[in-house]
């Protein structure tokens, strides 16, 4: 059941963005995959929150959660550096299918 497992930190990183914090939520050999991206100034425990309200238990723990944090936007996450560039929605949609695929 989503509840009772930890989540797995990961860090991916990808060779146009740079690195991206991802949280695994669930069992990774469930067949249906649900993909989170936070809005502004949240973080995968919006989600995580979320999938544990227990209106969602029934549907979270046949699930795996892969939520993927925007840089910058981790629990505790320092500035960013004065010459990074972030990433505009097209290329953050574009770095999706390389974080799934690192994470197999």
């Amino acid at each position: 059941m989503a509840s009772s497992r930890p989540m797995e930190r990961v860090v991916v990183k990808t060779e146009r963005t740079g690195p991206f914090e991802c949280y695994i939520q669930g069992d990774r050999s469930a067949k249906q995959l649900c993909v989170t991206w936070h809005d502004i100034g949240l973080n995968y425990l919006s989600f995580h929150k979320f999938t544990q309200h227990p209106d969602m238990l029934n549907v979270a723990h046949k699930m795996c959660f892969v939520h993927i944090n925007a840089p910058g936007q981790e629990p505790d996450a320092g500035n960013l550096p004065d010459d990074f560039r972030y990433p505009s929605i097209q290329e953050f949609s574009d770095e999706v299918d390389p974080i799934l695929d690192a994470l197999g």
